[in-house]
């Protein structure tokens, strides 16, 4: 009676804070891995009522390689979405340049879902230049690549010779429509603002708006959510999920420690892990 009572309380507790988020514009609460790649969705508006501005993209950079793409920024665009990229530059000091640009404070430092490291050091001099895809607008093997059938083969090979290239497994020719960029960063943001505003559980409502147009698609992902101080970061039962036509399934069950960005009371956070 009491583990429920405690496990009731939590989730209480979480749902509060995730409600009860700042106004303005700054990362959100929860946040996205996906293969490699961290995103931090940046959230606006007054509170109750934001609505995602961005998603930032990192990689990992365990997994990057010499001039590689290592960051891309997502921004909304009316009905669609519109990217730039940084090439082979650390994390921090992308995400330093745009919390310049967005006028964001180091008080929320802790709420980027970063792979380590800390803020409130110097911001990237480099200029984010247009991306779509997996490339820079600019590359001419652009063109020739989206056009071919080895597409992914061919990115996943300049990704290990350090080009840079970005391999986005939701910008793969194997997702392509209905299931492309647009479809899977609309889904997501649907997830973060429900969570954000209501305190609802944002992995259902992105897997939702997922399955309205790509039912039979799979896409792996972390869920991952920052509670408020509520001690050590607990063990957290992590739940695969196989989309089957309309319906939603438990695939795999595991247990996982939940991972912190860097080391802040604030950034604990609970993870769940989807396919």
């Amino acid at each position: 009676m009491q583990l429920q009572l405690r496990a009731m309380f939590a989730f209480v507790v979480l749902a509060i804070a995730c409600v009860n988020a700042s106004a303005g514009t700054h990362p959100a609460r929860c946040a996205v891995e996906i293969e490699g790649w961290r995103y931090t969705p940046i959230v606006t508006g007054d509170a109750g009522q934001q609505t995602v501005h961005s998603f930032v993209g990192i990689l990992n950079p365990s997994i990057a390689a010499g001039s590689n793409i290592t960051a891309i920024c997502y921004t909304r665009a009316g009905a669609t979405w519109s990217a730039k990229a940084w090439t082979g530059e650390p994390e921090w000091k992308i995400i330093e340049a745009v919390k310049l640009q967005l006028s964001i404070g180091a008080a929320y430092d802790a709420d980027w879902y970063t792979w380590g490291g800390s803020g409130s050091g110097s911001a990237s001099g480099q200029t984010p230049a247009n991306y779509g895809a997996g490339f820079l607008y600019t590359d001419p093997l652009a063109e020739i690549a989206q056009g071919s059938p080895q597409r992914d083969n061919l990115v996943a090979l300049l990704v290990t010779l350090g080009y840079p290239v970005a391999d986005v497994k939701f910008e793969q020719t194997a997702s392509a429509s209905p299931c492309g960029s647009i479809v899977v960063l609309n889904a997501l943001a649907a997830g973060v603002e429900a969570e954000t505003n209501s305190g609802a559980n944002g992995e259902a409502v992105a897997h939702a708006a997922l399955a309205q147009n790509c039912a039979a698609w799979c896409i792996p992902w972390t869920w991952v959510t920052t509670p408020p101080e509520l001690g050590h970061a607990p063990h957290g039962v992590a739940m695969a999920y196989q989309h089957s036509g309309s319906e939603t399934r438990p695939a795999v069950v595991k247990l996982t420690v939940a991972t912190p960005p860097h080391a802040h009371a604030r950034s604990r956070r609970r993870s769940r892990t989807s396919t």
